[in-house]
């Protein structure tokens, strides 16, 4: 597993992935990897040209982040990084709630 995070690292997903549950299930299957170029080109476009609050602005974000699920993995950790980047930013907070999850290798 770590050996195909090191090759992907830095770029786009080039298969397949979903969410499964503990038992197998499919609770998300993300768009095909083809199209993630062009979702995150529209997601970033939005982003640029986002003139709504900054709290609905960081909620449509990490939904739609991970909805596209752009990475072969740690997509829910760096939603939640730029999630929180973003609205410090646009909000200008001096502190950051930063989120960390546990690294866990199967």
């Amino acid at each position: 597993m770590m050996g195909e995070l090191v090759r992907n690292a830095g770029h786009y997903r080039q298969e397949g992935v979903g969410v499964f549950d503990g038992n197998g299930n499919c609770l998300h299957m993300a768009p095909p990897p083809a199209r993630v170029p062009e979702l995150m080109g529209d997601l970033f476009h939005w982003v640029k040209n986002c003139k709504t609050h900054p709290l609905v602005y960081s909620c449509v974000f990490h939904y739609e982040f991970e909805f596209i699920h752009p990475f072969i993995d740690c997509n829910g950790r760096m939603g939640r990084y730029w999630q929180d980047r973003d609205r410090s930013e646009k909000l200008h907070l001096s502190v950051r709630f930063w989120t960390i999850s546990p690294f866990r290798i199967p």
